[in-house]
């Protein structure tokens, strides 16, 4: 109910307040992240009807480590007015534990190749550079910016495309 919501809300905007409020699922308590100008810029109708991009969502971690992505939505009447906002949170984070374990993952690689004494380049199956040794780099005068995202036999403006090596890399691409 609205007296419940204004119980846990510093402050409740409601151009039409009604009888009952509430989400399916589970109440919010934490809308820190929800700041005063973004609902006053969606109050501020009337808002232009879709395909204007609505405000971004953003991605907001609650007190207990869960991760939500916040999307906030003009409520608009049939005449497109708007008439309040409706906020969304959905759950996301077995994604974000995911992503975690990923980039966990890639620096605990990352430090191993970077031991290596000798220069060594990962490829993905496009044959671009994923990432290379710091031996690499340094052995081949090369940048990772010029080298990463890029096939290897255009590196540095082409200068690792040695004949063994692009025989080599065709091999690989059959």
């Amino acid at each position: 109910t609205l007296p419940r919501l204004l119980t846990v809300a510093d402050e409740v905007v409601c151009p039409a307040p009604q009888r009952w409020f509430g989400s399916v699922g589970a109440w919010y308590h934490d809308f820190a992240q929800t700041t005063d100008d973004e609902v006053t810029a969606l109050l501020a109708g009337p808002v232009p009807p879709a395909p204007d991009p609505p405000p971004p969502n953003r991605e907001v971690e609650a007190d207990d480590g869960a991760w939500y992505t916040r999307r906030i939505l003009p409520y608009r009447t049939q005449d497109t007015q708007v008439a309040g906002v409706v906020i969304t949170f959905a759950d996301i984070s077995e994604r974000k534990t995911a992503e975690r374990a990923i980039e966990a993952a890639r620096s605990y690689s990352d430090s191993i190749i970077n031991t290596l004494r000798q220069p060594l380049v990962v490829l993905d199956e496009e044959l671009n550079v994923i990432s290379a040794s710091l031996s690499f780099y340094s052995t081949f005068s090369v940048e990772p910016e010029q080298a990463v995202g890029r096939q290897l036999d255009a590196v540095d403006e082409g200068r690792l495309d040695i004949t063994a090596l692009r025989g080599l890399l065709d091999r690989l691409r059959n």
